[in-house]
């Protein structure tokens, strides 16, 4: 199973100062992200993965995939400390979706 190391306050960390200090010296490109897409049995074991496209300073263009848990379970820690920015949940209220509202279904009939 990948591993997805996840921190919920990392401002202020040892690691995310050496991010800065290689960004600084050009050894860690930054970058933006572009695309986040799922991939419907994109795992070897055939469960849905996340793939997250990103366009670096320097005209590249990276790829990174994680499995669908991984990701989902990100976003749970993050709601759960910040709340949810894209809904209006406050921090530890019951997480029930992303603020994700589906298109009006059309009756064929």
């Amino acid at each position: 199973m990948p591993v997805l190391n996840v921190f919920v306050d990392d401002e202020h960390t040892d690691q995310w100062k050496k991010y800065q200090e290689q960004i600084k010296d050009r050894d860690l490109v930054k970058g933006e992200i572009t695309t986040v897409g799922a991939l419907p049995n994109g795992m070897t074991s055939g469960r849905t993965s996340v793939y997250v496209m990103v366009e670096l300073e320097d005209g590249r263009v990276a790829f990174a995939e994680t499995s669908l848990a991984l990701f989902q379970m990100a976003n749970g820690v993050f709601v759960g400390r910040y709340g949810d920015e894209s809904g209006g949940r406050g921090p530890g209220e019951p997480q029930l979706g992303i603020g994700f509202t589906p298109p009006e279904s059309k009756d064929p009939n």
